[in-house]
């Protein structure tokens, strides 16, 4: 079975009543109802907002710690310019 996705809407009084009315008198819930009907109907792009996968979303940036907290120990990345001169034997 697929995972499922709460979703919210907000309809008027009499558009819930029909919906309940239309879902009772098919023998479904109102959300297979909206389901099927969803289903149904021709779409002009299959690709959800022309994205090819939802993967594409960006995962969200981590936060910075608190100052009570001790900070993760950062490493300095290492240097590509030139090595620094050394003194040589006189």
């Amino acid at each position: 079975m697929a995972n499922k996705k709460r979703v919210n809407i907000s309809v008027t009084p009499d558009t819930e009543e029909r919906l309940k009315q239309y879902a009772f008198e098919n023998h479904k819930s109102v959300s297979q109802a909206i389901t099927d009907w969803i289903w149904s109907v021709k779409v002009t792009n299959e690709n959800i907002r022309g994205q090819q996968t939802m993967d594409i979303v960006k995962q969200p940036k981590q936060r910075a710690a608190k100052k009570t907290e001790a900070a993760p120990e950062q490493t300095k990345p290492k240097s590509r310019g030139r090595k620094p001169k050394t003194e040589q034997g006189a």
